[in-house]
């Protein structure tokens, strides 16, 4: 869509299949604690969820059901 490329969004971004959402957490949390906490999550179940985690600068993060797979 015209709304992801303007955004910065990739050609194929799972965003346009409903597979993936971009998120901040509501309550203050630090960019250590929410990576770590992230990480472990994806650890534990990521393989068996099939789940895509990305770490955006800042306190975003992206999670999407595509592929067992971080960056």
């Amino acid at each position: 869509s015209s709304y992801n490329l303007r955004a910065g969004g990739a050609k194929k971004s799972k965003h346009l299949e409903f597979f993936a959402v971009d998120l901040k957490p509501v309550k203050v949390i630090s960019r250590k604690e929410l990576h770590a906490k992230l990480l472990e999550l994806w650890e534990k179940k990521g393989k068996q969820n099939n789940l895509g985690l990305g770490l955006y600068s800042g306190l975003r993060f992206h999670i999407d059901r595509a592929g067992y797979r971080k960056w």
